[in-house]
């Protein structure tokens, strides 16, 4: 009988002195363990690409990383903001403590609620700003228009016409074709010479038009970011600490928009009596005194 067993046993290959031989399922659930590819890795047998990947695939598959919690319409973007951090990850991690699959794991669940968090925010400020920006378009007036049809009177002549001119460079910032047109022919002008003065005038100025936009466009963006961090303020409970650290931001914002607001008050948009006076070809004497002259007939009138 024992001698049975002994033949038996050598049959199976379970004799002490022999390797127990895997079998397929054990062998594949092996390679597709974090841990075995991250070994792997390191000894040089997969590439960087290949454990990326194969980390991906886990995440995609494996339910306990609670992928599901995110909208499907949202996943894809979800995995391509996961990436930097993912590499960031797998460089940090080290044989200490949890597993590869469990360091993940966590890491994938930290920032599903970062994410879910950011996709919050986000549609509160685009609900912020559609609603801010419809309520300044129902208060809008419309412009008013104008019909090319209508007999107009002819413009009356202007008599002292180099000071009018002088004026109209000076604003040119706030001119529209439409008041270029009358312009021109009360001046004696074409259309065309009086907006080749014009365009003079902005080429000269055009760095300090550039940075007027951007400090525009700055404002805007900071009065809605303004109005969404209140709205996340309000949505939230007062005794919790992110409460704090939202008032705090908003008062921030408040502070930068005020700020925002000097500076773009603070800069000029008219054209300076020096670069009139370089476009017109005289002195920058002569336009002071006819400006000043204009300013002193509109407050004796």
């Amino acid at each position: 009988m024992k001698k049975h067993n002994e033949e038996h046993n050598e049959e199976r290959g379970e004799d002490r002195g022999e390797d127990r031989t895997e079998t397929p399922g054990e062998n594949h659930r092996e390679k597709r363990d974090l841990d075995y590819v991250l070994k792997a890795y390191r000894l040089g047998m997969v590439t960087r690409h290949e454990l990326e990947e194969r980390v991906y695939v886990n995440i995609r598959e494996q339910p306990y990383y609670h992928l599901n919690l995110i909208c499907r319409d949202f996943r894809a973007d979800y995995v391509h903001w996961l990436y930097p951090r993912l590499r960031n990850a797998i460089d940090r991690y080290q044989d200490m403590g949890s597993t590869f699959d469990a360091y993940i794991a966590a890491m994938v669940r930290f920032t599903i609620r970062e994410y879910t968090s950011h996709l919050r925010d986000r549609r509160i400020m685009e609900r912020t700003w559609w609603r801010a920006k419809a309520e300044e378009l129902s208060v809008r007036e419309e412009e008013p228009v104008y019909d090319d049809e209508t007999d107009e009177a002819p413009p009356k002549r202007i008599r002292n016409r180099r000071q009018v001119l002088m004026l109209i460079l000076k604003s040119y910032y706030y001119l529209s074709d439409h008041h270029l047109e009358k312009f021109a022919a009360g001046l004696g002008m074409s259309k065309e010479e009086l907006g080749a003065l014009i365009n003079e005038v902005r080429d000269r100025r055009v760095k300090q038009e550039d940075m007027i936009h951007l400090i525009t466009e700055r404002m805007y963006s900071q009065y809605y970011r303004c109005i969404g961090f209140e709205k996340r303020l309000l949505a939230m409970d007062s005794e919790s600490p992110s409460w704090s650290k939202m008032k705090r931001r908003v008062d921030l914002a408040r502070k930068r928009l005020l700020s925002i607001r000097r500076r773009l008050a603070a800069m000029r948009t008219e054209a300076t009596n020096n670069e009139v006076a370089d476009v017109m070809g005289v002195t920058k004497g002569t336009v002071d005194a006819y400006l000043f002259a204009a300013k002193q007939n509109i407050e004796t009138r």
